[in-house]
């Protein structure tokens, strides 16, 4: 077999030199910062020096119980639904049967999407049952630019022809549109001179009219719209639907006031009505009715808490017995009767505290009638 005469790799001398060629080169590429390997080299990711250890999530602590799971409890409304003022058939916009035994008083603002969407509902109501009266009240809302002048177009409606247009009115509004600058035309679609109506919107002749009714809304805590209140008349009996809710929660309220299956508003304890005043000194309320029931043996309220300047209705309500009042402070002297209602104006001119009494001599329980009167 012949000798094989090739060098061996480790004594040809050239295989040395090339080994340090490549150690050499492959010790550059891997030591120069920031130049690109060759894509044909690929090498192995080497770790960063100084680089510190990850930081482990920290596991989760476990939920605390809310000591308060309801930090926004529903307010007792009661007293307030008090102070929502009378179906007044003289004054008020009223659809459907104008003696029926409950009135669903509703607050409302023509520029407000949920307003139009429960009207339709209000009106299959009184449809529906014949022993309903809708009362529509205005509530527009400051965000809304044309709900006040759309207001007033209503009301000029129907002073110019006749109550069934103020309803016409609405209607077409929440049909078109409540543009300011388009009402006059929208009164003219239903028969309304054009020029008439806009001279009543340009005067505000009905301006006042609709503070009116915010007024007595924000005293009894009304802040939005559409707020639905559903009255008993002859009980008095309340109950609020707020929102575009659907006709079966209206026939339930409706259910639920007739009844009797809840009790007649009253003033919040300790037998003290206060009449809630909005933050802002320009949306105080100025023009309110405070009631006030007459029973053997009390005054339900007993305290009666106003601003000074504000214009406050007293509305004694007579449930049991014959009673009188008399506040000679401010020349109010009356006698309430037995389902009864007299209205008195209190005098808001002067600050002070103004007691009261029952003025009737007879029978011991008289004597405990007592109240007062706060205006500051």
């Amino acid at each position: 077999m012949p000798a094989n005469n090739s060098p061996s790799p480790k004594s040809n001398p050239w295989f040395g030199v090339a080994m340090l060629l490549v150690g050499f080169i492959a010790g550059t590429v891997v030591t120069a910062e920031g130049n690109a390997l060759p894509g044909w080299l690929k090498l192995p990711e080497l770790p960063t020096k100084n680089t510190p250890a990850a930081v482990p999530t920290p596991p989760t602590p476990p939920s605390v119980p809310n000591p308060n799971p309801n930090p926004n409890p529903t307010p007792d409304t009661a007293a307030q639904d008090s102070l929502i003022p009378q179906v007044d058939s003289a004054r008020d916009h009223i659809k459907g049967n104008t003696k029926a035994d409950v009135a669903v008083i509703e607050y409302s603002d023509l520029e407000c999407p949920f307003c139009k969407r429960v009207h339709p509902t209000l009106e299959q109501l009184i449809n529906d049952d014949k022993n309903v009266q809708w009362v529509y009240r205005h509530f527009p809302l400051g965000p809304h630019k044309n709900a006040q002048k759309a207001a007033e177009a209503t009301e000029c409606a129907g002073s110019i022809g006749g109550p069934q247009k103020f309803w016409e009115m609405i209607d077409v509004i929440f049909l078109k549109g409540p543009d300011n600058l388009k009402l006059s035309e929208r009164g003219e679609e239903i028969g309304v001179s054009a020029p008439k109506i806009q001279d009543c919107i340009t005067a505000g002749t009905f301006a006042e009219r609709v503070k009116e009714d915010m007024a007595g809304a924000t005293a009894a805590g009304v802040n939005g719209t559409p707020s639905n209140f559903v009255v008993h008349i002859p009980s008095g009996r309340i109950q609020r639907v707020m929102g575009a809710q659907p006709l079966s929660a209206f026939r339930d309220a409706i259910e639920a006031v007739r009844s009797g299956d809840m009790p007649a508003p009253t003033a919040a304890a300790p037998s003290a009505a206060v009449v809630p005043v909005a933050p802002s000194p320009k949306a105080r309320p100025t023009l309110y009715t405070v009631p006030i029931r007459v029973e053997n043996w009390a005054f339900t309220p007993s305290s009666i808490r106003v601003k000074k300047g504000d214009s406050v209705t007293l509305r004694f309500v007579g449930t049991t017995g014959s009673h009188g009042v008399k506040i000679p402070a401010l020349g109010i002297d009356v006698t309430i009767n037995p389902d009864q209602k007299v209205e008195v104006v209190l005098p808001t001119d002067t600050t002070g505290t103004f007691p009261f009494a029952c003025t009737v001599p007879c029978g011991s329980g008289h004597s405990e009638m007592k109240g007062m009167i706060i205006v500051e």
